[in-house]
């Protein structure tokens, strides 16, 4: 067997001999232990979320529905957001669009010279009161008053975009390199790299920042940790101090970037292993394995809901016990939401809501809807918003 090297830009790691600070316990935790409690019921919150689509994971407070209502085509080639009571989005011919009282219009349009005929994806960002426009090829612009593109400056490479803050924005390209670019300046910086494992990226995985602390997922297998106060990466061992620790076998592939939980951070992994683990001391408080596909999860007061291809499942937080499971026979379900503190699953051909207190998550209203690929689902100020690839769609009466 031939094994080939390969070239500078590899984008995969050599593991370092490293050994955790503590001392591996092994424990048999692969029966799940049945709880007493009961989840803890939380008012539902009404608040405008400026990047629509970018998925909620509260409680969301939203306006009374009955059926699913066609709002517009989506011929989108960026993502969608809610700015001074309109939705604005970048349009597959680079136009500016506007969605305000039931009309569509075309504000303005890109420069041609920065007009690209392929892979050309743009990130609308609001940074002190103020619309920038990012594209994947690293070109930032500023939306001035008229609704004109303004060029700023680009970074000549492929780029993602991860978070902005205090007029500084943050990406990463495709070899690990974060970048920086500061709206004060007009300048680009590259502070640190990180270290990308092979993995996957089906889903834009959510950014989650604690503090002065940014969790992030690059990939299944590629968790990034950065210190947002000098902007570098902070520990690129997290995945295998878990893993060696584990009791109950290695995490696969992550579904979601971990969530700050009480006490530890969980991790969910895709064929059922879930862990409350303290990063800074490397501890497991509690892991357990359903030995089901988990699809989704989402943290609610006191619990963790998990849905799988069979199953909803409530655990406690803080010990992994179960609370309550069960079966919901629905086809192909894909997305999970808090809406009016009740449980929102989307499946093949329905949207589905659920009375989280009841003890076998009674259903209490279910909307027929051949969801036709829907792909992401979104919130802002009690609007509830669907999209595929050709249409967005609001929940309405």
């Amino acid at each position: 067997m031939l094994i080939s090297a390969c070239n500078k830009d590899y984008l995969g790691t050599v593991d370092k001999d490293y050994i955790p600070t503590k001392e591996i316990v092994y424990l048999d935790k692969n029966k799940i232990i049945k709880s007493d409690k009961k989840i803890e019921s939380i008012e539902a919150k009404l608040f405008e979320n400026f990047d629509i689509f970018h998925d909620p994971r509260g409680n969301l407070k939203i306006n009374d529905f009955s059926k699913i209502n066609k709002i517009f085509k989506n011929d989108s080639i960026s993502n969608f957001v809610k700015f001074d009571n309109s939705i604005i989005y970048i349009s597959k011919k680079y136009s500016l669009n506007l969605y305000s009282d039931s009309n569509l219009i075309s504000k303005s349009f890109l420069p041609k010279q920065f007009i690209k005929k392929k892979d050309h994806f743009f990130k609308i960002i609001l940074e002190k009161n103020q619309l920038f426009v990012i594209s994947t090829n690293g070109e930032i612009f500023k939306i001035k008053n008229d609704w004109t593109f303004e060029f700023l400056n680009t970074v000549n490479k492929k780029i993602n975009f991860i978070t902005s803050q205090n007029g500084k924005f943050l990406f990463l390209d495709l070899n690990g390199k974060l970048i920086i670019y500061d709206e004060m300046t007009n300048l680009f910086n590259t502070p640190d790299s990180i270290e990308i494992n092979f993995g996957y990226k089906n889903k834009n995985y959510d950014v989650n920042i604690y503090g002065d602390t940014l969790f992030h997922n690059i990939n299944s297998s590629t968790l990034a940790i950065i210190d947002l106060k000098n902007f570098n990466f902070l520990n690129n061992f997290v995945l295998d101090s878990l893993n060696i620790l584990s009791s109950i076998g290695e995490i696969s592939k992550l579904v979601n970037t971990p969530i700050l939980i009480e006490s530890g951070f969980l991790f969910v992994s895709e064929d059922g292993k879930m862990f409350n683990f303290q990063i800074n001391n490397d501890e497991i408080l509690w892991e357990i394995d359903i030995n089901e596909i988990i699809i989704d999860y989402i943290l609610y007061s006191n619990a963790i809901i998990l849905l799988t291809k069979d199953n909803i499942y409530a655990l406690e937080a803080t010990t992994g016990k179960l609370i309550k499971k069960s079966n919901h026979q629905l086809i192909s379900p894909s997305f999970l939401s808090l809406v009016n503190s009740n449980l929102l699953v989307i499946d093949e051909d329905h949207i589905n809501t659920y009375d989280l207190n009841s003890d076998f998550l009674n259903t209490l209203k279910t909307i027929k809807f051949k969801n036709n690929d829907i792909n992401a689902v979104g919130y802002s100020h009690g609007n509830y918003y669907l999209k595929n690839e050709d249409v967005v769609y609001i929940l309405g009466e």
